[in-house]
């Protein structure tokens, strides 16, 4: 059996692995990808990831409200398996969104394109009253490592600023540089 497809059966979501609607919990987004990356849900409720291509990127966003995904963490969604043009795929709506029929390629006409019907969008999901950020949220520092190596990084560049300003108005800083250059 080859790498990806052992891959694709032991650890991505598949349409064959829902039996109708599920209800999950986005838990996490990574991605995945070197030429083109795609976004990668994880879910507290199945073991399986789901790998978004470019129509669920957009059913995501829908049933979110946002396509930031940090946006997504903490959300209840909707997977279902959908066939559409003899495939089968997982949609993904918002909880409580009626689920999507299939699409069906329209037989070719001869007459010209009319332009399409106006569709109607559901209303956005509102973010978990547990995720909304607060004021008091935004005023806090962070606890990031990066935050704080950018931080000490940042002091420790100032100190060498103020040593090397503070040479070169005592005249030593010839001196220093030849010390430091063996000479």
């Amino acid at each position: 059996m080859p790498y990806s497809r052992a891959v694709e059966e032991r650890y991505r979501l598949q349409p064959a692995d829902l039996d109708g609607p599920v209800e999950v919990t986005v838990t996490n987004v990574t991605l995945q990808g070197l030429e083109t990356v795609q976004p990668v849900l994880h879910f507290a409720d199945l073991e399986k990831w789901l790998t978004l291509g470019d129509i669920q990127s957009d059913e995501m966003a829908r049933a979110t409200g946002s396509a930031v995904f940090q946006d997504w963490l903490g959300r209840r969604l909707t997977l279902t398996p959908l066939e559409e043009e003899g495939t089968v795929r997982i949609a993904i709506i918002r909880v409580g969104a009626p689920i999507p029929r299939p699409r069906r390629a329209s037989p070719p006409s001869d007459s010209t394109p009319s332009s399409p019907a106006p569709v109607d969008a559901p209303p956005l999901n509102p973010p978990p009253a547990d995720l909304t950020p607060t004021p008091a949220d935004l005023t806090q520092p962070s606890n990031s490592p990066l935050g704080s190596t950018l931080l000490i990084g940042l002091i420790i560049l100032l100190a060498l600023a103020i040593v090397a300003l503070l040479l070169y108005a005592l005249g030593l800083s010839d001196a220093v540089w030849a010390w430091l250059m063996g000479g």
